[in-house]
C-alpha cells in the first residue's frame, strides 16, 4: 500500500512529548520485542506493534492508535471489521488475527501518524507497572521482564547493579532461555546516562 507518511520521518520529539526514561524504556523493549518495528505481527498472529501487545491488551493500543491516526484507523476497521468492533465496543480478544487482520494491522501501523499512539500506550503501561527500582536504569531492565513475564519478574530477586540484575532475571524461571533478549537490553541500557532521550525511532 501507499506508505507516503511512513517511519523515517517520525521525529524525535515523539519520544520526548512521552517523557526520557518511558521513551528509552520503549527504545529498549521495542528494541528486543520487534527490533523497533512499529508494523510487526509475531509469527502466531497474536502479538503486534513494537512493543508485541498481546491478547486483550492489543485492544488498548489499537484504541491509542485510532486516537492518534483517525484516518489510518477508518481503513483498518474497513479491512478488519471484527477487531475493530471488539475495539469499539468491548469484547472478549484472545484468538489471533487473521491474515488479512495482521495486513491490515502492518498497514495501519506503517502510518506515521499512527505511531504516536503506540507510544501513548506503551508510556500508560509503564506508569502502570510496579516501581520495583528508583534507578532508571534498574527499573527499565527489571519492565524488560515484567512486560515478558509479570509473575516471573515479581519472582525475581532484588538486585544492586545492571549487571546483578540481569544475572538474576537470567536465574529465574520462565526467563533462562532468554539470554540474547537480556543481554541486549542490558547493552542498551549500560551505555545510557539514565537521563537522555533514546536516538530517534
Amino acid at each position: 500500500g501507499d506508505n507516503t507518511n511512513g517511519g523515517d520521518t517520525d521525529s524525535g520529539q515523539s519520544s520526548a512529548s512521552i517523557g526520557a526514561t518511558p521513551g528509552y524504556a520503549l527504545y529498549v523493549i521495542g528494541s528486543v520485542e520487534s527490533s523497533l518495528r512499529w508494523d510487526a505481527v509475531e509469527s502466531n498472529l497474536q502479538g503486534i506493534g513494537i512493543a508485541q501487545w498481546s491478547f486483550g491488551r492489543r485492544i488498548d493500543v489499537l484504541k491509542a492508535m485510532k486516537q492518534a491516526d483517525p484516518d489510518g484507523w477508518t481503513a483498518f476497521a474497513a479491512a478488519a471489521p471484527e477487531v475493530a468492533q471488539i475495539v469499539d465496543n468491548g469484547g472478549d480478544f484472545t484468538r489471533p488475527l487473521t491474515t488479512i487482520e495482521a495486513d491490515a494491522f502492518r498497514t495501519f501501523a506503517g502510518r506515521g501518524a499512527s505511531h504516536a499512539g503506540q507510544r501513548e500506550q506503551f508510556a500508560a503501561d509503564y506508569k502502570s507497572y510496579p516501581t520495583q527500582y528508583t534507578d532508571p536504569k534498574l527499573q527499565i531492565l527489571w519492565v524488560c521482564a515484567y512486560h515478558q513475564s509479570p509473575a516471573g519478574a515479581l519472582d525475581v530477586p532484588k538486585a544492586t547493579t545492571l549487571e546483578g540484575l540481569k544475572t538474576s532475571i537470567l536465574a529465574t524461571p520462565p526467563f533462562g532461555p532468554y539470554v540474547n533478549r537480556y543481554q541486549t537490553a542490558y547493552n542498551l541500557l549500560r551505555v545510557w546516562d539514565g537521563k537522555s532521550n533514546p536516538p530517534n525511532f
